[in-house]
């Protein structure tokens, strides 16, 4: 028996109490360690098949993945410190084929710290551990661009499309979001011989197997593949893969080693320029459906493991909008919207607002929400749904409306619409959003 599995014939439960994971018996850990405050215990563990897996955020796997999600490591890493915890006896090569000092400095070159136990414990289980490998910083996916768009025009669109339709995304959306489908047998050949297997593997596209030392694509299933773009709506800056098919996989995966952002930064900078309200929703479908109903304007956090929205440049740009928290009525939404809260109070000394779903009647996310629905906001005021503008807007004080775009009627010019058809009025409320005047 190698040493992976040996590491993977470790009871999970013994990790986890190493960890120092609270657990009780019958295969439930009390909470997850990714903070999600659930005072019930949501991280299942199946000691027959020795796997783990959070059914609030979607995380799981095996000893392996216990560890690099729980102490912060790649897959070397968390081997190393099981290792150590087991006294398990070096005979894994790694795949540089290099071993010692050299194998450290293999890892410094490529932009990981060294540290010990001593130096930062975790969990109080890093204590007798041979150190640990942490990633300081991911490449920017920027320079990768045109590799994503190659890999994202050999997949095909009609599942995607199709799917997506089902979650009520009308095609236009579908089309626009460029979302693929990668099929179970997809043949990376084509990729592999115009890069070079050294390129993916840069780009995120591949990782390296540290059991075989060979190259394995990220990306595989039947997935959903999810391209972020950059404020131009071009620039593919990261992809992610959705699973849409059940099983112990983790529902969102990204690229390898590439640094992630939210969804749709577009929506960030339109409202920079027009109504300064931002959607914070969960996945890029939730996003999506937020236009189709009238929500402007939205942006993704991607999971509940992505972090990206607390990057300062990121964050920062939040800090000056009005944010509308429209994550889902579950543990993992709510869970989201606590620590968003913590965080934004903190450095802003004011508080975003969040959807009351319990106003909502017969919808608990974005996408269970009807257009014809009346959507309250959090200081009161009920927010129609114009069906020949598309728009959300609220009435006024004063009796004149105001759509979200920030396009404004003031009761006098509602008077003068009054008899116009519907592609008039659909010219008179286009010309207006561009240079905002009054009717004359």
């Amino acid at each position: 028996m190698d040493v992976i599995d040996r590491i993977k014939s470790i009871p999970i439960m013994d990790i986890a109490d190493r960890l120092g994971l609270g657990w009780r018996p019958g295969g439930k850990i009390q909470s997850c360690f990714k903070g999600h405050g659930n005072r019930t215990g949501c991280l299942s563990v199946n000691t027959e098949k020795n796997l783990f897996h959070c059914f609030s955020c979607g995380i799981g796997g095996t000893g392996i993945d216990l560890v690099m999600q729980c102490l912060n490591l790649d897959t070397a890493g968390a081997i190393q410190w099981l290792k150590g915890q087991y006294g398990i006896q070096d005979t894994y090569k790694n795949p540089t084929g290099r071993t010692g000092r050299a194998f450290t400095d293999t890892f410094r070159a490529g932009g990981y710290k060294i540290t010990s136990g001593a130096e930062k414990p975790l969990y109080g289980a890093v204590n007798g551990s041979q150190g640990h490998i942490k990633q300081d910083s991911r490449k920017d996916g920027r320079e990768y661009a045109e590799i994503y768009r190659a890999f994202l025009d050999l997949l095909p669109r009609q599942e995607a499309a199709e799917y997506l339709e089902r979650r009520g995304l009308s095609r236009d959306i579908v089309i626009t979001s460029d979302i693929r489908t990668i099929p179970k047998d997809f043949d990376y050949t084509p990729l592999k011989d115009r890069y070079g297997i050294d390129t993916l593997l840069n780009a995120g596209l591949f990782a390296v197997s540290h059991r075989t030392g060979k190259p394995y694509p990220v990306f595989f299933r039947n997935r959903l593949i999810i391209p972020y773009f950059d404020t131009d709506n071009r620039t593919i800056l990261l992809l992610q893969g959705r699973n849409i098919d059940t099983g112990d996989e983790p529902k969102y995966k990204f690229l390898h080693g590439i640094k992630t952002t939210v969804y749709n930064l577009r929506g960030i900078a339109d409202a920079e320029q027009n109504g300064k309200k931002v959607y914070i929703t969960e996945g890029a479908i939730d996003c999506l459906s937020c236009y189709m109903r009238g929500m402007f304007y939205p942006i993704a956090i991607g999971g509940a493991s992505n972090k990206a929205i607390y990057e300062p440049e990121i964050f920062n740009r939040l800090g000056k909008l009005n944010i509308i928290i429209a994550t889902d009525r579950d543990k993992a939404g709510q869970s989201f919207y606590r620590a968003f809260l913590k965080r934004y109070k903190e450095q802003f000394l004011s508080l975003p607002k969040v959807i009351d779903w319990d106003r909502i009647q017969g919808a608990k996310d974005i996408n269970e929400i009807k257009p014809e629905m009346i959507l309250p906001e959090p200081n009161g005021k009920k927010r129609y749904r114009s069906e020949i503008i598309g728009d959300i807007f609220t009435i006024e004080d004063t009796g004149g409306i105001l759509f979200e775009s920030g396009v404004y009627y003031s009761p006098a010019e509602l008077e003068k619409v009054k008899g116009m058809t519907d592609s008039e009025k659909r010219t008179i409320h286009l010309t207006k959003k561009v240079f905002q005047g009054t009717i004359q």
